[in-house]
């Protein structure tokens, strides 16, 4: 087989690729010898079909395949061997190839893109923003007032207030309001502040124990499976019913909020932590705005990038993009469909080679330990979320092999941590003016 290279210009070059006879014959030979072998025509015995009529037969498509597989092989090889330096892939130039002539071999042409030279430039020169985020006095009220209830205690009330349970016993009634006989009977607990219907929850607050209501509970609550619940049948069951339920408070039960006192903070951050209610609130507000570093962390990253796209020049064979990005996907893309989104595209493949640049100009890399220690952290995530142990040992390393044998999980592993180094090579390198700023504002700025 005969490369040869022509190089365009700096970005696009092509590549002549001869065939020979010696380079595809004996595997196509080979290939109709197994055919022959497997070949059941009607007049001939099984493996006994002459070569010439399985050749016809078969020739043409075996020769095109073992030359197809030829060429990719050898394409490769060739772009590797020669440390080519290229976008997407090779596209073949489209020729009309006359397959009769297979003994004296085949000629192709490839479009090549080829990588620019990229010099990416950061120092604490450059400076972004990074957003620190404050928790609000309505976000720690909120949160203070989560962690009463926590641990706060049930008690039972004469009198029906919002946030109360109320137990008691449902009957189903007729269209005269009487009890139906052979209907649905079944005690459960109403959550008063899950009424939606205002008619119905004013009844409610206005109830004490041992009162009776009665109401539509179709039109009462907005979640059908709930209803279903506390009625003890099915969602099909629920469709078909129309009328109204009487409904007998027998138990009243209300929260009763926790105290803001030392005996809170020690249940809440172990004993002698906390020693006040300001000391109490101040931890939660920590703990609030740790939860918005990430937040803040992907704000800064995608003010880097963005920076780093706009600061950092390089031409780009836009026709060859063009052209592949045509056939890259596993649905065909119009040359329409390209022109319109090309602007978002070459977005996306600029970032893709400055961050390649960066990994490579400051020697990041993940490592095949990196992703088993990363696979590991997520599985044991995964596993606290369901309040269960991470496995241990050789059930953990079983889990992580075959995790990463799945293609996708492992390039979703590998993708976290390549973000996850070149944000932290950004946090060293930018100059970061901090700036504090309130939840509703930050959103505002990341949605800008």
């Amino acid at each position: 087989m005969d490369i040869v290279k022509e190089q365009v210009d700096d970005l696009n070059a092509k590549l002549k690729v001869k065939v020979e006879p010696a380079d595809y014959k004996e595997k196509v030979d080979q290939t109709l010898k197994q055919y022959r072998k497997q070949a059941n025509i009607p007049g001939f015995r099984k493996g006994k079909v002459p070569a010439g009529m399985v050749k016809k037969m078969y020739g043409k498509a075996v020769l095109v395949e073992e030359v197809n597989k030829v060429l990719q092989d050898e394409v490769y090889k060739y772009i590797l061997g020669e440390k080519l330096s290229i976008l997407g892939s090779p596209i073949p130039v489209d020729t009309e190839i006359n397959w009769e002539t297979e003994e004296e071999g085949f000629e192709f042409e490839y479009e090549l893109g080829l990588r620019p030279d990229i010099e990416v430039k950061i120092s604490g020169r450059n400076s972004l923003p990074y957003y620190k985020i404050k928790a609000s006095d309505e976000m720690i009220n909120r949160s203070v007032e989560d962690y009463a209830k926590r641990y706060g205690k049930m008690e039972e009330a004469e009198d029906v207030k919002e946030t109360d349970l109320c137990f008691g016993s449902f009957v189903q009634l007729d269209a005269e309001g009487n009890e139906l006989e052979g209907g649905i009977q079944h005690q459960a607990s109403v959550a008063v502040d899950l009424i939606t219907k205002e008619e119905t929850k004013n009844d409610f607050l206005s109830a004490k124990k041992g009162d009776t209501l009665s109401f539509n509970v179709k039109d009462s609550f907005e979640n059908m499976t709930d209803i279903a619940s506390m009625l003890n049948i099915d969602k099909e069951q629920l469709e078909m019913i129309t009328g109204d339920f009487k409904f007998t408070i027998e138990k009243i039960t209300r929260l009763i909020p926790a105290e803001l006192n030392q005996e809170l903070f020690d249940k809440v951050y172990g004993e002698g932590a906390v020693d006040s209610e300001e000391a109490f609130r101040n931890r939660i507000a920590e703990e609030i705005e740790t939860h918005f570093v990430q937040e803040s962390d992907r704000k800064f990253f995608n003010d880097a990038v963005d920076y780093l796209i706009e600061k950092t020049k390089f031409d780009m064979p836009h026709e060859f993009l063009k052209k592949w990005l045509q056939t890259s996907g596993e649905k065909p893309i119009t040359a329409e469909e390209i022109e319109k989104d090309y602007e978002q595209y070459e977005k996306t493949l600029r970032w893709q080679l400055i961050e390649s640049q960066v990994m490579e100009d400051n020697d990041l890399e993940v490592t095949e330990e990196d992703m088993k220690e990363e696979t590991k952290k997520i599985i044991g995530s995964n596993f606290a979320q369901y309040g269960q142990p991470a496995p241990e040992g050789k059930e953990m390393d079983d889990i992580v092999s075959r995790v990463l044998s799945n293609q996708e999980e492992a390039r979703r592993v590998q993708e976290q941590l390549v973000n996850a180094k070149i944000m932290n090579h950004f946090k060293s390198t930018f100059k970061l003016k901090e700036k504090e700023t309130s939840w509703d504002d930050f959103l505002k700025l990341a949605s800008s």
